[in-house]
């Protein structure tokens, strides 16, 4: 397992993607209490998508690493 050590600040620009991400993801896994009290369930996974080179991958890894979470990177071709 990997700890990612990129953070949101080695990310330029995107503060719409970073709140996105903060919200669906980020918000789930630090206050499950508010979720389970409005009857909300958090989604269960994300997925990113775009052309090569568009920093995805760098945008998760800034993702888990402000949660705190290990990083698995896994490219399609790997799971076949």
């Amino acid at each position: 397992f990997e700890s990612p050590r990129v953070a949101w600040e080695d990310i330029g620009g995107m503060s719409e993607v970073k709140e996105m991400l903060e919200q669906s993801l980020t918000w789930p896994l630090k206050h499950p209490e508010a979720f389970r009290r409005l009857g909300i369930s958090p989604p269960k996974g994300l997925l990113l998508y775009g052309p090569p080179g568009c920093s995805k991958t760098l945008i998760a890894k800034a993702t888990a690493g402000s949660i705190g979470l290990n990083f698995i990177s896994v490219k399609g071709p790997e799971l076949l």
